[in-house]
């Protein structure tokens, strides 16, 4: 999404919660800002899309797939910019 954070509004922030680790370990609770949206209708179509799977990153990888990954949960936060 391209916004100008000079202009107040409400956006819709699509945070996904991950579980990570190595052989010696695990780490719950890790997070990532995936992106925002202008509406809850786009982030909601995103956030489903991650749930099921079809979801390819922008960064080229999602961190949440891998060997000692897993997805622990999508969230939708809505947020004030306020310049």
């Amino acid at each position: 999404m391209n916004f100008d954070p000079k202009e107040a509004g409400v956006v819709w922030v699509v945070v996904v919660r991950y579980t990570t680790g190595d052989s010696f370990g695990t780490t719950y609770g890790e997070w990532h800002v995936e992106s925002a949206y202008e509406t809850i209708d786009e982030a909601n179509e995103i956030k489903k899309k991650i749930e099921e799977g079809e979801y390819k990153s922008g960064l080229g990888y999602t961190p949440w797939v891998g060997y000692f990954e897993s997805l622990e949960g999508v969230h939708v936060e809505r947020m004030v910019v306020d310049p």
